[in-house]
């Protein structure tokens, strides 16, 4: 069984446990996102975890976002801020293993995250749009990420895992362009789909060609370049995902 050094100081720890036990790791009511961050990173050297297990929370930033939407627009900001501060926790523990130029995309979606838990608590966010604009360049964060980590499976020729992080990929991309408001275009989503079921066979098929495996995987990182041109901060417009000539 792998295991993920997590080097981002005691992030994966206060993540874990704050999923399990939502009230546990979040100190003080009053302290913000931020805050609740940094003890933990002196405190708390590195720490290793199977990636089986770290595999399991895959599905768990969509959640919390979910959450985190329906509590802001319910005015319930505490348990927003506490929703957010999960999600961006996630994200840090990301970064600590993503291939080099993915951190400081992975790490600024974190810290957007964290700044807009604060932001939320004290009564200065005014429209849910800045969550949901936030959650789209999250899940489009963790959709490179995680078809990195497909990739990287492959490479030692683990398909079962390659499939799973390959399909977790496209959930990902899918829900980015749910949060953006964009309507896939036919192009982009054939890709994904085409992805989906691929990332399927991998899984449930022994010996399945890595040959064939690898084209598909790089296919849905080519699509998701193409999603990055317009989700950049304070970009999304409502245009279509896929560039027309």
């Amino acid at each position: 069984m792998k295991k993920i050094a997590i080097t981002y100081a005691g992030i994966l720890v206060a993540v874990l446990v704050s999923f399990q036990f939502p009230s546990a790791g979040m100190g003080e009511d009053s302290k913000t996102g931020t805050e609740q961050n940094k003890p933990l990173i002196k405190r708390l050297g590195h720490v290793q975890i199977d990636e089986d297990i770290w595999y399991r929370f895959h599905d768990e930033p969509p959640l919390h976002m979910q959450r985190a939407r329906e509590g802001f627009i319910k005015r319930e900001f505490a348990a927003t801020s506490r929703e957010l501060h999960k999600v961006g926790g996630y994200l840090h523990a990301a970064a600590s293993q993503a291939d080099d130029d993915l951190k400081t995309m992975l790490h600024d979606s974190a810290e957007e995250l964290d700044q807009l838990s604060d932001s939320v608590k004290t009564g200065t966010v005014d429209s849910v749009t800045r969550l949901e604009n936030a959650f789209a360049r999250a899940e489009h964060a963790l959709a490179i990420h995680n078809q990195r980590m497909a990739q990287r499976a492959l490479e030692r020729a683990d398909a079962i895992r390659s499939g799973q992080y390959l399909r977790t990929a496209v959930q990902n991309a899918e829900n980015s362009a749910h949060w953006a408001g964009h309507k896939l275009e036919s192009g982009s989503q054939k890709v994904l789909d085409t992805g989906r079921t691929l990332a399927g066979k991998m899984i449930e098929t022994p010996g399945f060609v890595v040959q064939e495996s690898s084209k598909g995987i790089i296919a849905v990182g080519a699509e998701l370049q193409q999603f990055g041109k317009w989700l950049e901060p304070r970009r999304i417009t409502g245009k279509p995902i896929r560039k027309t000539n």
